[in-house]
């Protein structure tokens, strides 16, 4: 604005304002006619006092961490015009605003020095301008709050004032992890022990060397393990991985393994190895796979009864690892076979189960020990209980094996059961020979040999069948022969002859142990018939 008044004695007195510093010319004319020295140069300065500032682009309003940064501010008067000089004080202040959960360590020493106010330096341009230089160990959003006070005002103990950032915005930093630094990259998972067949994870999270959490991805993360031990000439048994970015500044490292085994890991960023991360990781067996595992024994052939039997159980996993876990269940049982061959004289109809015993011995194999009692062809079956918990694990496994497997059918076979070892207490005798015979002539007895179970047998070669003759001094006399029966398993013949006569007893043993009722009681009477002829 422009105003000119007359001052009523040869003079003009001339009043100008604007509200935007700068350089002008400022023209007098008279009578169309400019006056001595117009065009007239002029200066405009703005108002010394600071109103608001801006932020100049140079700035850092992004830094990273541990790195010195600048932030540059323009003071501007009331009408938003630059200063042109400098002579102010300024007062920075630079604090955390909120808390960040992105530090790897926590450390209560560190979380303390980090709500302290950042150190800063300020250098004035002398146009106006002030950098602020700044840095900070820790991520995170800083408020930034500036002070001033003039350096040329008489009243130098007047408080600072607090400078305005223009159009009413709040002044703030950011602070931004530095780069990957491979000492201070953590796991955050510790469990390394997986399952054949299962996939296992765990997650490594990046950081600079302040511990601060990278915010993004980027970094290369290579994985490998190997089985530890190995047969001598063996191939490597590798795991397999997979490395995600999750472009948060962790990475998720997925792996499965088939042998079981302990594995040694080897994790790299970019491209070099760091101990700190590379763990031990131990695979284990997965649940028993039916389908893989193996029956042997005679016991699955063949059998006597009245001894136990036995046979094996070799368990495997669907990749051919032994089981670790001794706690499964095994049900075992044998009946008799609905259309088998029965031992003649024995019930046929009968359907006793017999129960077996399941006992684990070593590297997972299971001893399945039963008794049969009776001689027939027998059916075994053999049923599987998986577990779905693993001794000391919270959580039910993951497994290949389904709930269709609980108490499955896994094994059956036909077993030839024969009788049992020849028993003196139920092997019998019968006959005519039992009530006694004449002087000089044969007693003939019967002997029907069996098991204990009752089942016709043969006495084996280490037991004897024998018969003697026993008089009232306890003396033996006469003749006694012992024969199998033609035609018939388990019966024998005994013919025992005395001269003299009396009451005698007959004493059979099997095993050195009398039969049933023996001795036998016998009498030997007088020859009669032969008397008579000869008269």
């Amino acid at each position: 604005s422009f105003m000119s008044k007359d001052n009523k004695d040869g003079t003009y007195s001339i009043k100008y304002k604007t509200n935007v510093s700068g350089d002008y010319s400022m023209s007098i004319v008279s009578f169309a006619k400019h006056i001595m020295h117009s065009p007239i140069p002029l200066c405009m300065k703005g108002q010394r006092d600071i109103a608001s500032v801006i932020i100049d682009k140079e700035s850092n309003i992004r830094a990273v961490a541990g790195q010195r940064a600048m932030l540059r501010i323009i003071a501007l008067d009331t009408f938003d015009n630059r200063q042109l000089s400098g002579g102010m004080t300024m007062y920075p202040e630079i604090t955390l605003r909120s808390k960040t959960n992105r530090i790897i360590i926590k450390d209560p020493l560190r979380e303390k020095e980090r709500r302290k106010p950042l150190k800063t330096e300020v250098v004035d341009n002398n146009d106006g301008s002030y950098d602020i230089f700044y840095s900070s160990e820790f991520i995170g959003e800083y408020n930034v709050v500036i002070k001033y006070s003039d350096e040329n005002k008489k009243n130098k103990e007047s408080a600072p004032q607090q400078v305005k950032v223009k159009n009413g915005s709040f002044l703030r930093v950011q602070i931004v992890a530095a780069e990957v630094d491979r000492a201070s990259c953590t796991i955050t998972d510790h469990d390394f022990t997986a399952e054949a067949g299962i996939k296992h994870h765990f997650t490594i999270v990046t950081a600079d060397k302040f511990q601060n959490r990278l915010d993004h991805g980027g970094v290369q993360i290579e994985a490998q393990a190997w089985k530890e031990y190995l047969p001598e000439g063996s191939d490597d048994v590798l795991l397999n991985f997979d490395v995600q970015d999750n472009d948060d500044g962790s990475y998720h490292i997925q792996y499965t393994g088939y042998i079981s085994g302990t594995y040694v890991s080897e994790i790299s960023i970019n491209g070099v190895k760091v101990d700190a991360l590379s763990q031990k990781l131990t695979i284990l067996p997965g649940l028993t796979d039916p389908s893989a595992c193996i029956f042997e024994g005679k016991g699955i052939e063949r059998a006597k009864c009245g001894e136990h039997a036995t046979f094996s159980i070799v368990t495997k996993d669907k990749f051919g690892n032994i089981p670790d876990h001794v706690n499964e269940k095994f049900q075992v049982f044998l009946q008799p076979h609905s259309h088998g061959k029965q031992v003649k004289g024995h019930d046929s109809n009968s359907t006793t189960r017999v129960r077996a015993k399941s006992v684990y011995s070593e590297s997972g194999e299971y001893k399945i020990t039963y008794l049969p009692r009776k001689a027939c062809l027998h059916q075994l079956f053999v049923f599987y209980n998986p577990i779905k918990k693993r001794p000391g694990w919270s959580l039910v496994r993951q497994s290949y094996v389904t709930d269709e497997w609980s108490s499955s059918l896994i094994f059956k076979c036909t077993v030839d059961i024969c009788a049992g070892k020849a028993s003196a207490k139920n092997t019998s005798a019968k006959g005519n020979g039992l009530g006694g015979t004449l002087a000089g002539r044969p007693g003939v007895v019967t002997v029907n040999v069996r098991d204990m179970f009752g089942h016709p047998q043969l006495p084996e070669e280490d037991q004897e069948l024998k018969a003697e003759l026993i008089d009232k001094d306890g003396c033996s006399v006469g003749t006694t022969t012992v024969s199998q029966r033609e035609g018939s398993a388990n019966e024998f013949i005994v013919i025992y002859r005395y001269e003299g006569e009396g009451d005698h007893k007959l004493h059979i043993t099997l095993d050195k142990e009398h039969i049933v009722r023996s001795p036998f009681p016998v009498t030997i009477q007088s020859n009669d018939i032969k008397g008579e002829g000869d008269h």
